[in-house]
């Protein structure tokens, strides 16, 4: 279909409508029918200086024109988007959709607030580029089709070629599977995996509330197109930068079959490797070999840590801290050798607990105030979990449903720009858990010493574990 539309001369959207300034009393409220003509000249001629009582109509008659069930259609993307020439028909107004009458349609659209450019016209300004992927998704994921595997597939024509190899127009495949697709284009295009830090695997969406995998995958568009830091589903700062230490942000990928046989002694000059979905995959989420630098493991869950009525950033609310507040985490937090207590750190003494905090000269208050801040801006109230040498909370803790257990191990993955609780499997394979936030994650002084990060001194023992191998998640 691709090969027609873009060969089309021009397309004309026609929207009959009634026009007619008309009115009606509907609970109460005097309501008028929209007038698309004002609209139309408006947009054909911007006139400048608009009185802002013009502009709240304006803002109506846009809205209204918008809800119409043309433009939330997934297919008419391409119809529109590939023709040489493209014309709005409403009535007997006629509008050439021409880059300056786009730019005044999405600025309409931003200063009303309430009414989102239609996917349609979204492609439309962005056509003289080379067409990005996420956005071609997320352009289409927004729309409605029957099949929601139409979503995907009715905007394939608007990629590049080698994208779309990928993505496999076939309908005995599930939606799971086109969506899995989608992912392995999305990780191809990106060289990154921060998909895995808002789609949950099946075992977590198996016993947690929340979101879906599939409304996950929606939410990572639209935290990828719309800007990351615009909504809380935003990351936590942990690794920022290209590298840190034996941690990179882009990743070499090499894409295999569906059902192949991972080798690690094969696949050590990559930093991942993807095997492509099968037609009934369990999850959206590939099976990955991922270049991966283990951190710490978790020793103690359901800590009891209480910072209600702390504010951030003020130094001053350390006074509000009861001992009883951060007793089992302070240990992370010390500031010379004499830390941790007894039944974690066999050999050292206890810190004295009849100090005040703000008298305590063996606590970096600094570290401590910033993980409080940390915390208490991820939201949510999420447990606190122990590791051997740092405290961590996880992303997909909500309500108390304790993801994370014991003996989980943290890793930090190549592209992705936070650590991860995974769990390892009989098999040696690993489930991935949650993304998470790990006090210090890459500056932990067992592996980098000298920093005094997290649990230190001479009594703590370094990791015994190889830091940077291959391992795999599925």
């Amino acid at each position: 279909m691709d090969f027609i539309y873009s060969r089309a001369r021009k397309v004309c959207i026609c929207i009959p409508n009634p026009s007619l300034p008309v009115y009606w009393t509907e609970h109460g409220r005097l309501l008028r029918w929209p007038d698309y003509g004002r609209l139309i000249r408006w947009l054909r001629t911007g006139l400048p200086d608009t009185p802002e009582d013009v502009k709240e109509t304006l803002f109506t008659d846009m809205q209204q024109l918008f809800s119409t069930r043309y433009f939330s259609r997934v297919w008419v993307i391409q119809e529109v988007a590939l023709a040489r020439v493209a014309y709005l028909i409403v009535n007997d107004e006629e509008l050439l959709l021409t880059s300056t009458v786009l730019d005044r349609l999405s600025l309409l659209c931003a200063e009303s607030r309430h009414c989102k450019l239609p996917g349609v016209f979204e492609r439309l300004l962005v056509q003289d580029t080379r067409p990005e992927v996420l956005s071609c998704l997320y352009t289409g994921w927004q729309c409605l089709a029957t099949d929601r595997r139409d979503c995907v597939f009715a905007v394939l024509s608007l990629m590049p070629p080698e994208i779309r190899s990928l993505i496999p127009v076939d309908y005995s495949m599930s939606l799971k599977a086109v969506i899995a697709n989608a992912v392995v284009a999305i990780i191809a295009t990106q060289r990154n995996l921060d998909i895995l830090s808002l789609v949950k695997s099946p075992l977590v969406e198996s016993f947690t509330s929340g979101v879906t995998d599939l409304e996950g995958f929606g939410i990572y568009l639209a935290w990828s197109v719309n800007g990351r830091n615009s909504s809380h589903y935003r990351l936590l700062p942990v690794f920022e930068g290209q590298q840190i230490g034996p941690w990179q942000a882009d990743i070499d990928l090499e894409i295999l079959p569906p059902s192949s046989t991972l080798h690690l002694d094969q696949h050590q000059g990559t930093s991942c490797v993807v095997i492509r979905p099968t037609h009934l995959p369990k999850s959206i989420l590939p099976h990955l070999l991922v270049r991966a630098h283990y951190i710490d493991r978790v020793i103690q869950s359901n800590v009891k840590v209480d910072f209600k009525g702390v504010s951030q950033g003020a130094h001053q609310n350390l006074l509000l801290l009861k001992r009883h507040q951060y007793e089992q985490i302070v240990q992370f937090f010390r500031a010379d050798v004499m830390m941790g207590d007894q039944s974690l750190h066999s050999g050292q003494e206890p810190y004295d607990k009849s100090v005040s905090i703000q008298d305590d000269k063996s606590i970096v208050l600094a570290d401590l105030l910033k993980f409080i801040e940390i915390y208490k801006d991820a939201g949510q109230e999420r447990p606190l979990y122990l590791s051997q040498y740092s405290v961590l909370f996880a992303s997909f803790d909500y309500h108390g449903s304790f993801l994370v257990m014991p003996g989980d191990e943290i890793f930090a993955i190549d592209g992705a720009q936070v650590p991860f609780v995974l769990r390892k499997t009989i098999t040696e394979q690993y489930i991935l858990i949650s993304p998470c936030y790990l006090w210090a994650a890459l500056e932990l002084d067992c592996w980098n010493p000298g920093t005094k990060k997290g649990r230190w001194g001479p009594d703590v023992e370094r990791p015994m574990e190889k830091q940077t191998r291959m391992i795999e998640i599925f």
